[in-house]
């Protein structure tokens, strides 16, 4: 019971982040006297979104999690981890990867794979932002999946055991 809490406590905190995203208003980035643009375009100076690329250190504003910048690992605590991840590190209590792949590929991938390997399927948590939480039990012990799209187009996993 008291694992169920604490599952129920890591959605409550990343629906939490998530809206915190949704709600605080972004900065615009504004040219410097001592920036200049050939092209005289007032938006030459504002980002785009591009995916980032495996060994940046940019942070994810959904979740808080830096971009995992390692080779990402096949399997973590007997669980599989997604074959097509980009990245992945471990974090406590936790691993996660980055992966190019729709939201519904990741839950009916850890849907079947969980699975297959004993464990039951609790309940699944819709967020605010798509994001997603499956629970799992087996035996005495549970797992939590977060699946978190990033606005970068890279969806992150955290898994939790």
């Amino acid at each position: 019971m008291k694992a169920i809490a604490e599952i129920a406590l890591i959605c409550i905190l990343v629906a939490t982040l998530a809206a915190c995203d949704l709600v605080s208003p972004k900065p615009t980035p504004m040219p410097t006297e001592t920036e200049t643009d050939p092209s005289g375009s007032i938006f030459s100076n504002v980002p785009t979104n591009t995916p980032k690329t495996v060994g940046t250190v940019a942070q994810s504003s959904m979740t808080g999690l830096p971009m995992p910048s390692k080779t990402p690992f096949e399997t973590w605590q007997g669980i599989k981890i997604m074959p097509a991840a980009i990245a992945g590190d471990e974090i406590t209590g936790g691993y996660y990867f980055a992966v190019d792949a729709a939201v519904e590929e990741i839950q009916g991938f850890y849907d079947s794979e969980m699975q297959s390997h004993g464990w039951d399927l609790v309940g699944v948590e819709q967020g605010t932002v798509g994001n997603k939480m499956m629970i799992f039990k087996k035996d005495d012990r549970n797992a939590s999946i977060s699946i978190t799209p990033q606005s970068d187009g890279n969806v992150y996993v955290v898994i939790s055991v």
